[in-house]
């Protein structure tokens, strides 16, 4: 005679005879989708003498996977219950027709089982989707970068059964590799790793539950020798770290919990400082694809990657409850291409990228590409010329005289370039979110949805600039004469006293020029000019639409700044350019590279990752 009283429960449930698994997509688009099952059983001792579970086994009747067995010790008190928590993953074939879920307890392993079954079916997600979207996005990749996965749980615990520890890597041969070129693969430092400081975005609508932005960053990832399994390494290297940890009782770090009806999303191990202010807030509303903080290396962290999972949602969760701890549940996605690493190959274009439309991971290693269109080979933009909108979006003409921008808001290190809508131009200067272009005939045109409009009456022209204030065009004509373009009324004007100049800037009623010796002038566009105090020299200037200094490339290629008084000040750390901008009080300038940078103030300069489709 087996064991025969007890009860089983079995997470993660969709009713009391019904639980759910992760339908997998294929390695490779065209191969074989396979079911993902990790369980928690609560079983309960219903008699009245204690019982002790021998052995659990698993399977899916129908199909051709074998069982799964493991061997266990959980003694059970009368009238008391434990959690088993299922000791590896089990990944089965996925026959037709109805599944089900068979589990066999022992308590003598030569008696008969305890059987339970179920029926199984396909985990959903809360959003309407009934999916999450994939939390990275093309624009912040480097040519050659993907997002790194393990499709398979890394924790067997109730919380993280269903939980990724993620990457970003670029392929080598059959295998991948996730440190900067020309750095050490020890990984010495944080900043070496291809996850650092890459965006997360939030993967579905919801509101915030909790949150921590200052815990400190890891000084260091894990070396080569020092053993990860145990954590012995890590307490010995960083115990002021630790302590912190034991006392908030978390290996979290810097990270975010985001309910979503009934599941929970936990982002963690993110950097010092890095959370979107926004929404440190509790109950704070949150949208898919929203800016959340950047990969890092905080809390019980091997090296700098970021770990999500999602889990039963706590009901009336505060800002005290562990609400990373729920009971574990599947994650299925959208908005992503996945394909295993050793079928990458070199050519990762003409791989056979599966589409994540609403399924898991692939059940192996493999790299996901962060976006539901097809997969093309990003390239560094070489940038000529550049403007940035009010809300954030970059326009560019590349060294094709290509226009290219993006639709999406202007983030912290990254912009995939697209073409919209299209053609070909010497120069870019917005008024509000339109832009204008000098054409390669040299003569102005107006964005539209459906091509270039060409401006009426437009003279030859060599330079563009905008007064935000107003959304009047100043520009520089052939022959090096000044005038302006009325958008609203149509209406072109030149200046009335021939001034000249090489370049123009204006911010509300104050115009500035360039003379052909690189001095500077200001005036109010239509009524003189005045030189402005100071010996300086430049070849470039911008204003920032709001308010700040003038700036300026000088002669030399070095960025400097108009103290409005007749002194120049160069920008810290000797930064160098072509062209510069400036948005939200700060500047912007095309380096020496031909890649964008903005400033860091005293630390330097960024260097954004601007990159476009070859």
């Amino acid at each position: 005679m087996g064991v025969q009283n007890i009860t089983v429960t079995l997470e993660p449930q969709v009713s009391p005879t019904t639980v759910s698994f992760l339908h997998c997509a294929a390695a490779v688009a065209g191969g074989t989708e396979k079911g993902y099952i990790n369980l928690g059983a609560q079983i309960t001792n219903t008699g009245t003498a204690k019982v002790t579970i021998r052995k659990i086994e698993i399977s899916v009747p129908n199909s051709n996977t074998l069982a799964a067995a493991w061997t266990v010790s959980i003694p059970i008190q009368p009238g008391n219950s434990a959690w088993w928590i299922q000791g590896a993953d089990y990944v089965f074939n996925r026959p037709s027709g109805q599944l089900a879920l068979l589990m066999k307890l022992w308590e003598n392993p030569l008696g008969d089982p305890k059987l339970v079954l179920v029926s199984l079916v396909e985990h959903q997600n809360p959003p309407p989707e009934h999916s999450y979207l994939f939390w990275g996005a093309v624009r912040d990749l480097r040519p050659g970068e993907f997002w790194q996965v393990d499709g398979t749980t890394h924790n067997q615990t109730l919380s993280q059964m269903f939980a990724y520890d993620v990457g970003v890597s670029v392929e080598s041969g059959s295998s991948h590799y996730g440190y900067m070129p020309g750095t050490d693969h020890n990984l010495t430092v944080n900043e070496n790793s291809r996850i650092w400081g890459k965006p997360i975005y939030a993967i579905a609508d919801g509101k915030v539950s909790r949150f921590r932005n200052n815990y400190p960053t890891n000084p260091r990832p894990i070396r080569n020798g020092e053993d990860w399994d145990d954590g012995n390494w890590y307490i010995a290297m960083f115990p002021d770290i630790y302590d912190q940890q034991v006392k908030l009782g978390d290996g979290n770090g810097n990270f975010f919990t985001i309910e979503t009806g009934d599941e929970t999303v936990l982002y963690a191990h993110l950097q010092t400082g890095s959370l979107n202010s926004d929404f440190l807030r509790h109950g704070t509303q949150v949208k898919a694809g929203d800016f959340l903080g950047l990969a890092g290396n905080s809390g019980f962290s091997s090296g700098p990657h970021m770990h999500i999972h999602a889990c039963k949602t706590f009901p009336n969760a505060n800002n005290t409850t562990k609400t990373w701890e729920g009971i574990a549940r599947p994650m299925v996605w959208r908005g992503a291409r996945a394909v295993e690493w050793n079928a990458l190959a070199s050519n990762p274009v003409a791989a056979h990228w599966a589409r994540l439309n609403n399924l898991g991971f692939p059940p192996t290693n493999c790299a996901i590409w962060p976006s539901d269109s097809p997969v093309v080979k990003l390239r560094n933009a070489y940038v000529r010329h550049m403007a940035i909108s009010e809300r954030g979006q970059l326009w560019v003409i590349n060294n094709e005289n290509g226009i290219r921008t993006t639709n999406n808001r202007f983030p912290t290190t990254g912009v995939y370039l697209d073409v919209l809508p299209g053609g070909n131009a010497r120069e870019i200067a917005l008024v509000k979110e339109k832009p204008y272009i000098i054409g390669m005939d040299n003569r102005l045109y107006e964005g539209r949805p459906d091509g270039w409009l060409p401006v009426p009456g437009s003279p030859l022209l060599k330079r563009i600039s905008v007064n935000a204030a107003d959304g009047i065009i100043w520009v520089i004509m052939n022959g090096d004469y000044i005038a302006s373009y009325n958008p609203t009324n149509g209406g072109w004007i030149s200046d009335s006293v021939g001034g000249k100049g090489t370049d123009i800037c204006a911010r509300e009623g104050t115009v500035y020029v360039i003379d052909a010796e690189g001095y500077v002038w200001s005036g109010s566009g239509h009524g003189g000019w005045g030189r402005i105090a100071g010996e300086g020299k430049a070849k470039r200037i911008a204003l920032d639409p709001v308010s700040g200094p003038l700036w300026a490339i000088d002669l030399g290629a070095r960025i400097k700044s108009y103290d409005g008084s007749g002194g120049w000040i160069e920008h810290p750390q000797n930064g160098m350019g072509y062209d510069i901008l400036s948005h939200k009080q700060k500047p912007f300038v095309i380096g020496l590279d031909h890649g964008v940078w903005n400033s860091a103030g005293i630390n330097g300069w960024n260097h954004i990752n601007v990159v476009e489709a070859e």
